[in-house]
Parts: C-alpha cells; structure tokens; sequence
C-alpha cells in the first residue's frame, strides 16, 4: 500500500500459489514461498523478482531472514529424504547444512542477537517397551537444539567463572563512557547502534563461521517445541502447558503464561492468549500478568458475497492448476471448463450453489 493509501501491484502472472509473505526485518524486501518449491524475495521499491532457490523435492515452509537481512534459514530435504536445516548467503548465493542428513532437522530461526540458531531436531534415541509387539519403540525423538554460528562464540549453558565476572565488573567501574568506548575489531560503537536504530538499520551483524558449523550444536534442556524465539539470552517455548521462558545463564525453565504469547523480535510488547482473551503485554520475561486487555466486541466485518464467491471459485480452479497430479491433466483444456462453469456464477445466490458450480467443474 502506497503512502496515498492506494494499493500497489509489485507482480503480476504469477504460475503458481503463493504461501508465507513476509517481511524482512528491515522492511526493505518481502520474501515468499510457492507451491513450486521456490524462495522468491521481491524488492517493492524497484519492484523486481528473484528467485533465491528451488527445492527439487518439495516445497520449502520454514524459511526465515536473519536479523541483519544477510542470511535467510530454513530445512529442506537431502537426497536420502531426511530434513536438513541450511543457511543461505544471501550475497554470494551458497548454502551451508547446520544438520547431518542423519537425522530430520527443522523449523530453524535465528535469536535476535544473531548469535544463535535455534531448530527442532528428531535424534533423541531412548527406547521403550512397545504395547503392540515386544519389540522396541521410539515414541519422543524430538528435542529443541541450537547452534552457535561464530566460532568464537561460547555455549550459553557453560558455567560463568565468578572470578572472571568480578574482575570485568570491577574493570566497567573506571571504564570509559559507553558512547567513547572503541569497538572491537569489526564491532560498532554505542552510539553507531543508537544511530543504526534510528535510521532504521539493523545494529546485529550476524557472523557465521560455516567451518566447523556442524559441530558448533548443542542440545536445550527443556522438552520439545516447534514454536520458540530468543534474544539470545531467554528462550520462549510453547508446550502443552503453555509458554515457558528458559534462562540459558541459570539452566532453568519457567512458566511465562497459560497460553500462548506471540511475538516479534524488536517489539517492545508481546500478544498474550489465554482463556479465550487477548492481552498486550510487556516483553515477557517471567510471569505474564496484567496487560492491556484487547477489546473484539466491536469487530466487525463486512463481507460482499458477490465479490467473495468468483474469488472462492478461482482459488479453486487454481488449485487445481497448480496441484493435480499430471501437469497436461489428462488432456482436459482447463480455461475453457473454467470459462464454461465461471458463465454460471452470476445465478448463484447462496454457498450450497456455488458448491454445487465448483463440483461441476471439478469432476
């Protein structure tokens, strides 16, 4: 949408659906999925497409943008089926596997401080008796594991040495103001941050250091999830009691709210579900309470079936187009039964007609 509040169209002749729009965390590209098995990033200022990759096996669903918009993440399958989480520069165009083939990997995303990857991995062997037959069984393989992507940085779970800790405390007592302090090598100054942040930039420089990359995983102690963010010093999880906070400086885990708390790295406020209510909440890091409670009474909506049932019935149609199995679909001319069926929308009055349209057309 144009800043008049007119709407703008970037693409056009699309060959395929599209899943999973989002933007990147700079708001300068919006990055898609499709049903042909591509990651496609479109600049909206210059209005040009790229295709970034197309897996030759399936479509790819779990594709994330770092927080400095230089790496994307996500799992797409090795040529023995298994589910592998890469990195991908975005720059020079290569991929890198964070997992082994071994086992399936996915839902990647980054913490927000660019140190860390964090994903599901099913390689958690710990056999039981099985009901049905004595026999082994293999029924919760899936644990929550991350990565540290620069070599030089340590895993959070290691113990802190006090003596280190006071001794750089004592040293930030006659240390210079945090605006003049010079950064290290390739780091940026306090106030450069504060600068990135005002003109929009991110201030993370996400390094990954893909020698080794393998070998840099580590496995959290909490239970499995496919639903997590950090800031690289917490994580939230959702499990089936809820949303729980685990500190990696203390190893523990802690419940954050009965139901669901939905977030976005860089917001100062967080979404809270629970009991059938909405609540806007400060960025949890303990106990969710209070909040701003979200009023839906008054939410309305207006709904123009005219316009909603051609829509419905070429969504159909393109699903079709898109998803039978043979590409020729058996010889049928697919626009002219589109342009045979479509003649009968403007005599469709309620939903049981337009069924009735859409199973002519479709058998």
């Amino acid at each position: 949408v144009a800043a008049a509040g007119e709407p703008v169209q970037i693409t056009k002749d699309n060959d395929t659906y599209i899943r999973d729009l989002q933007w990147s965390p700079d708001s300068r590209h919006i990055l898609y999925t499709d049903r042909k098995n591509r990651i496609v990033e479109i600049d909206p200022f210059a209005k040009t497409v790229r295709t970034v990759l197309q897996c030759p096996e399936q479509e790819i669903r779990d594709v994330e943008y770092s927080p400095d918009c230089k790496w994307l993440t996500y799992s797409r399958p090795a040529p023995n089926k298994m589910s592998v989480v890469y990195v991908y520069n975005l720059s020079s165009g290569k991929e890198y596997p964070v997992t082994e083939k071994w086992y399936d990997s996915s839902s990647p995303t980054f913490s927000s401080d660019g140190k860390y990857l964090i994903f599901t991995s099913d390689r958690d062997f710990r056999p039981i008796y099985s009901w049905i037959e004595w026999n082994f069984a293999y029924t919760d393989r899936s644990g929550v594991y991350m990565t540290m992507l620069a070599s030089g940085t340590p895993s959070p779970l290691l113990p802190t040495d006090c003596e280190s800790l006071n001794i750089h405390e004592s040293e930030e007592d006659t240390a210079p103001a945090e605006a003049d302090k010079k950064p290290a090598k390739g780091g940026k100054t306090a106030k450069e941050q504060k600068d990135a942040k005002v003109s929009g930039k991110s201030s993370v420089d996400v390094k990954i250091d893909v020698d080794g990359l393998l070998d840099r995983t580590i496995k959290l102690p909490i239970g499995g999830s496919r639903s997590y963010f950090s800031d690289g010093k917490k994580l939230w999880y959702r499990d089936g009691r809820g949303t729980q906070v685990f500190d990696f400086e203390s190893g523990k885990s802690e419940q954050c709210s009965d139901g669901m708390v939905i977030y976005r790295p860089g917001d100062k406020k967080a979404l809270s579900t629970a009991k059938g209510k909405w609540t806007a909440v400060n960025f949890p890091s303990a106990k969710v309470g209070g909040g701003e409670a979200i009023d839906l009474d008054n939410m309305y909506t207006t709904v123009d079936y005219a316009q909603e049932w051609p829509q419905i019935f070429d969504e159909v149609w393109r699903a079709f187009r898109d998803g039978y199995y043979l590409e020729n679909m058996h010889g049928r001319n697919w626009k002219a039964v589109k342009e045979k069926y479509a003649a009968l929308l403007p005599y469709v009055k309620t939903r049981l007609d337009l069924n009735y349209v859409i199973g002519g057309m479709i058998g």
